[in-house]
This record gives C-alpha cells, sequence and structure tokens, in this order.
C-alpha cells in the first residue's frame, strides 16, 4: 500500500506544477522581437541620422516607441495587433503633436515672424499677415524640415506564427501589399513627407541699396496629419530665405514645406523684404512694385505652385519663377509689421516626449 501512495504523490506534485505553469504563461503575454527593415526604394537619396516608429495597440493603451537606425532595428512587441508610423527623427524646426493615438498624430512647426528667412534674426514677435483685400489674415510659422516616413496597418504579432501586416511599398500609388511570414520582420518603405521648394526672382530694381533680403509664401499648409497623410486646411504664410546675387540682380531661395491643401482657393503670393540703410540705420521692408511705388509686391505664383502649365506634375517639387516686378527703394512701406511689433498673449502649448 505504501509503495502505491508514494508514486501517487509525486504524480499529483507534477500536475500540480504543470497547471502552475500554464497559469503563469496565461498572465504573462508572448513577447516577440521584431526586426524593422527599412527600404528606400522610394527616397534613394534620402540619409537622415535615424528613424522613429511608433507601434499603437489596436485595443489601446500606450503606444510603443523606438528610436532606430536608418537602416532599421528591432522592437520588442507584445504579442497582438497593431498599427505604426515612422519618420525620421533628426529633425530640428518640425515639432510633433497628439502622437497619443495614431489618429492625431501630426507634424507641425511653431509660430513665427515674416523676416525670420534672413540668417541671425530672431524677431520676439509672431505676426499676422493680410495678404491682400481679397484674403483673410494668414499666420506666419517656420518652415519644416526635409521629412521622410511612412505607415503599417493591421499589424499582427504573433511568437508563434511571425507577422502579418499592411504597407504601401510604392511612392503616390495607393496600391497596398499584405505580408504573411513566419519570420518577424516587418519591412517598411519610406518616402518624402515634405515637398522641396525652390525660387528664383530675376531683374530686382535697385539691389544694390539692399544689404540683406528674404522672403515669404502664402496661401500655405501648417500641419501634416500623418495617420492618412492629409493636409490642414488652415492657410498660413512661410518665411523663408533669399540668396542675394547682385552681379544678376536675382536673388534665389530652397525651402521646404508641407504643401498646399487644394480645397483652399486662396492665391500663392510672394514677397520679397530688404534691409535698407539710411541715416545710419538699417531697417527691413517691404520691396515694391516698379510701377506704383505705394504698392506692396506680393507676387501672384499659384499657377506655379499648382503646376498648372506642367505636363508632367511633381507635387514634391516646385519651382518658382519670378521675372521683374520687385524693386527695392529706401523707404518702402512696412505697414507697421516691423517698426511696432506685438506679442499675443500667452497661450499654453503641449509639447509629448516619445515614449
Amino acid at each position: 500500500m505504501k509503495k502505491f501512495i508514494i508514486p501517487f504523490i509525486y504524480i499529483c506534485v507534477a500536475f500540480a506544477i504543470a497547471c502552475e505553469h500554464k497559469d503563469l504563461c496565461i498572465h504573462h503575454p508572448h513577447k516577440s522581437k521584431v526586426k524593422v527593415v527599412f527600404d528606400w526604394k522610394n527616397a534613394p537619396e534620402a540619409n537622415p541620422k535615424g528613424m522613429g516608429i511608433w507601434f499603437y495597440p489596436a485595443e489601446g493603451g500606450q503606444p510603443v516607441y523606438r528610436d532606430l537606425k536608418r537602416e532599421g532595428g528591432i522592437v520588442e512587441l507584445v504579442d497582438g495587433s497593431y498599427t505604426a508610423i515612422c519618420y525620421n527623427n533628426d529633425y530640428e524646426a518640425t515639432r510633433i503633436k497628439g502622437s497619443k493615438s495614431f489618429d492625431t498624430h501630426a507634424l507641425y512647426t511653431r509660430d513665427g515672424h515674416i523676416t525670420e528667412g534672413v540668417y541671425g534674426t530672431s524677431p520676439a514677435a509672431t505676426s499676422r499677415v493680410k495678404v491682400d483685400e481679397s484674403t483673410t489674415e494668414q499666420k506666419v510659422v517656420i518652415t519644416p524640415d526635409q521629412m521622410w516616413g511612412c505607415n503599417a496597418f493591421n499589424i499582427t504579432v504573433s511568437l508563434e506564427d511571425g507577422v502579418k501586416y499592411t504597407c504601401y511599398p510604392e511612392e503616390d500609388e495607393y496600391r497596398e501589399m499584405e505580408v504573411i511570414t513566419k519570420e518577424h520582420i516587418i519591412t517598411l518603405y519610406p518616402a518624402e513627407l515634405t515637398c522641396t521648394y525652390t525660387y528664383e526672382a530675376n531683374n530686382i530694381i535697385n539691389m544694390e541699396d539692399a544689404s540683406q533680403m528674404c522672403a515669404a509664401l502664402s496661401g500655405m499648409s501648417g500641419e501634416l496629419q500623418l495617420g492618412n497623410e492629409e493636409l490642414r486646411k488652415e492657410l498660413v504664410i512661410l518665411p523663408v530665405e533669399a540668396i542675394m546675387d547682385r552681379e544678376n540682380n536675382r536673388v534665389t531661395g530652397k525651402f521646404y514645406t508641407f504643401g498646399h491643401h487644394e480645397e483652399n482657393i486662396d492665391p500663392h503670393k510672394m514677397v520679397f523684404i530688404a534691409w535698407v540703410t539710411k541715416d545710419g540705420e538699417t531697417n527691413p521692408y517691404f520691396c515694391v512694385r516698379p510701377e506704383n511705388q505705394s504698392e506692396i509686391a506680393w507676387i501672384d505664383v499659384t499657377n506655379q505652385v499648382h503646376q498648372k502649365d506642367l505636363a508632367v506634375k511633381n507635387k514634391r517639387r516646385v519651382h518658382i519663377i519670378i521675372d521683374g516686378g520687385v524693386q527695392v527703394i529706401e523707404n518702402g512701406p512696412n505697414d507697421g509689421m516691423f517698426g511696432t511689433p506685438t506679442v499675443d498673449g500667452w497661450q499654453e502649448e503641449e509639447v509629448e516626449l516619445p515614449i
């Protein structure tokens, strides 16, 4: 009898241990080390210092954020379902908001001043500018950094089964690709999130009177929603640099934008601002039109921004050419924009930090 009882006790103990182990597995979900690979075929010349990626649990909760190299890296994820947003993490002027949710995650830039395109200036006052009588006042914000990124949807991570996800491998083509693999590898295809704008303004009159110049472009969007890559409709003015070429009486510039919302009907106009020295003092003045020295030279460039005359359009590459229509004068009108700046009331601003 004793010989039977002892083995029976061992069997019960073993069964209890097995049950306890199973219970522990239930309360400790599996984690998988997922390798994220960035394929740069849509932006082969992109050279960011690194990439940030956000994984949003489908059931809610805190997103998982990781900084990765340009080529990618390892992210440890609890088995489950996710959506993901990624973009380069070496930005300076660009800001993020709403990053706690896939649907609210957005890029934007801070308020600025219309003369911030001049190197070394840092006006304390923000400004709103009325381009002409046919448009409303537009807020001035600084230009963003060059940004690249993409999204992934319907991600399922399983320690035993690998990963499943949907992505868009071709830039500007909404042809989704579903990937199912036993390997824990997710390949993403970053593309440009910002647009590169260049311009040249030729035959500027009295350019020798200016010590420095800058420019501004109206009618642009100041925010990019990352989940659906939609632009905010609010119109903003972007202050930009102006590189002076005195020998040829021209200025040129290059800057990045989020682009323009196609539903906005207001025109896009450029203006130039010159620093003129008079009576020993150097002050900025709006440049004017040669035919009317009382009219600020906001030049309509809408057709060029919309690329209406181009057979092949590329919203990511916009070049603007202005021939004439700009004159530098000593006492050009500044509409009080520079001499008597005002500061808006203090406003709280939420800045979210990566988790």
